[in-house]
């Protein structure tokens, strides 16, 4: 009873943006973009494009996570071998033709194929996550 609250502060909600850190708020929102494409539209390609059940999805979550447990290690030992910049380069371009690969498949390639090719963009997108930049100095 004999505690005073004090006045109440008024809360301000203060966002500074810094001009020298400009090519890393881009890159944040650039890895943003590509999960949310990572987790909606490429799941919503297999299952509404492609009719496929939401138990291929997680088959093919499975597969990547099973193929993830080889590949970070090998990742691990690239960096190391030729450097951050070197994996980061080749990261965008496999990206690129992972994302060539869901938007085209469908439109140029038979139906069982292009299912094919778009699998194999998802679980590569999963394990291309691993490269994830974290916003360190290269």
């Amino acid at each position: 009873m004999k505690m005073n609250p004090g006045k109440p502060h008024a809360s301000g909600i203060h966002l500074k943006l810094h001009h020298e850190y400009k090519l890393y708020y881009a890159l944040c929102i650039l890895y943003g973009t590509r999960k949310q494409i990572f987790l909606t539209f490429a799941p919503w390609v297999l299952v509404t494009i492609f009719k496929q059940p939401t138990a291929f999805v997680a088959m093919l979550l499975t597969i990547g996570g099973v193929l993830g447990i080889v590949f970070q290690p090998f990742l691990g030992r690239a960096i190391d071998q030729f450097g951050e910049r070197t994996i980061l380069a080749g990261e965008a371009v496999i990206l690129v033709i992972v994302c060539s690969g869901y938007s085209l498949a469908g439109k140029l390639l038979p139906a069982g194929i292009a299912l094919l090719v778009v699998s194999a963009c998802y679980v590569s997108d999963q394990l291309l996550m691993s490269v994830e930049w974290r916003g360190q100095p290269i």
